[in-house]
């Protein structure tokens, strides 16, 4: 997906690398726009799983789903399995990494990248 030069999904600085020698981490800063590639079975069962996890994440006071995108990407080869587009925005990397466990664990959901 193509994004203006005005929406930026990520917010990204370079640190110094760790003496491990291993490349440096990304600073993210939040809140901002996050994207994850889901693969699951069916259009339909993604989507309920999607709305359930994003319920359940949302805030307890008025029980509304947060905003998100969820649009339609690929078909594998064989139609066996679809992948879906979900961009929403995280307030902070423990939100970001709730939302992807959550996901990740959903029984209609195989993958998430």
């Amino acid at each position: 997906m193509d994004y203006p030069d005005s929406t930026r999904m990520i917010m990204m600085t370079t640190t110094k690398g760790n003496p491990q020698g291993q490349p440096p981490r990304p600073e993210i800063s939040y809140p901002c726009l996050w994207a994850y590639r889901i693969v699951g079975m069916s259009e339909t069962e993604m989507r309920s799983a999607v709305a359930a996890v994003l319920r359940t994440s949302a805030d307890r006071q008025n029980n509304n789903a947060i905003p998100h995108t969820l649009k339609p990407a690929n078909t594998s080869a064989n139609g066996q399995y679809q992948s879906m587009h979900l961009e929403l925005r995280v307030k902070s990397e423990s939100h970001r990494n709730e939302i992807f466990a959550a996901l990740s664990s959903h029984e209609k959901i195989r993958f998430v990248l």
